[in-house]
């Protein structure tokens, strides 16, 4: 009998690697449709609880300290124009700020710990258990820390900003195709290499979707932050208005919040588009 020739070997892998990859496309594909799916239904249950909160507010006439009626949130953002205005700038600087901060030391951090095992060791026990720590326990240890100004809000946003970055860079790096890497490797790229042209590009539907979850998380981070210990930005505003029971200022600065965050993510969506369009759907 004669033996297999090492061509045949070599068909039988290429074979099997096609095989994956129509799988890996199929399951991509009904992923996709599953997903498309669910974010329209998701819109139409969202569409459908606005019109019944607003069919509730209208005609079931809640009390305006529950619940005002859409001109009134409507005036109160008129009539209030100048003073949240002044007060989103404190805010926005406060996500722009941590954001950048906090996924800058996410991608250096994810590159350690993909890279270095006493990294990976070290770095990771001591991510999971800062993430279980809650922001609000956080905020007021991070004043005492470095005071009442502009950084320890920047920190809180740096910090959720931090975590989800992290976690999905560290999967993409490791979802680069090994076919390539390996004819990297025969061509003598060093890692430096592999690592910018290939596990880079490769991460970046990794990397964005951690972006996304970021950006309206920072959001949340920073009103919450300003709530418990500021005097300025859009979430002092909305803790005055609570404790004032201005109830129509309280929901404009909720409206106004959404659309930051609305914004944010949008920006994310922006940015994916122009730098990474491949990534969009998921590929690589």
């Amino acid at each position: 009998m004669i033996a297999d020739r090492p061509s045949d070997g070599f068909e039988k892998h290429v074979v099997e690697r096609e095989n994956r990859k129509r799988e890996e496309t199929v399951h991509s594909l009904k992923t996709s449709r599953i997903s498309s799916r669910l974010a329209g239904l998701s819109r139409f249950l969202l569409a459908l609880g606005a019109v019944i909160l607003v069919g509730l507010v209208i005609f079931a006439s809640v009390p305006s300290y529950i619940l005002p009626k859409p001109g009134a949130i409507g005036r109160a953002l008129l009539e209030h124009r100048t003073l949240l205005l002044k007060h989103l700038w404190p805010t926005v600087l406060e996500l722009i700020a941590g954001f950048v901060l906090g996924n800058f030391t996410a991608f250096a951090s994810a590159l350690a710990i993909f890279y270095i095992k006493a990294a990976r060791r070290i770095l990771l026990p001591g991510l999971i258990l800062l993430r279980s720590v809650p922001v609000v326990a956080l905020t007021p240890v991070l004043a005492l820390w470095l005071g009442t100004g502009l950084a320890p809000r920047i920190a809180v946003v740096a910090l959720i900003t931090f975590f989800p970055l992290v976690v999905l860079m560290v999967r993409g790096l490791g979802a680069a195709d090994s076919g390539i890497m390996d004819v990297m490797r025969v061509l003598n790229a060093r890692e430096w290499q592999i690592l910018l042209k290939l596990r880079i590009p490769a991460s970046s539907p990794y990397v964005f979707s951690g972006l996304k979850i970021g950006a309206p998380a920072a959001v949340m981070g920073a009103l919450v932050a300003e709530w418990l210990g500021s005097n300025e930005g859009i979430g002092y505003i909305m803790a005055t208005a609570t404790f004032e029971f201005r109830t129509e200022l309280l929901w404009a600065t909720i409206a106004v919040g959404s659309v930051l965050g609305v914004v944010a993510f949008a920006l994310i969506e922006l940015l994916q588009h122009l730098v990474a369009p491949w990534s969009r759907d998921g590929g690589h």
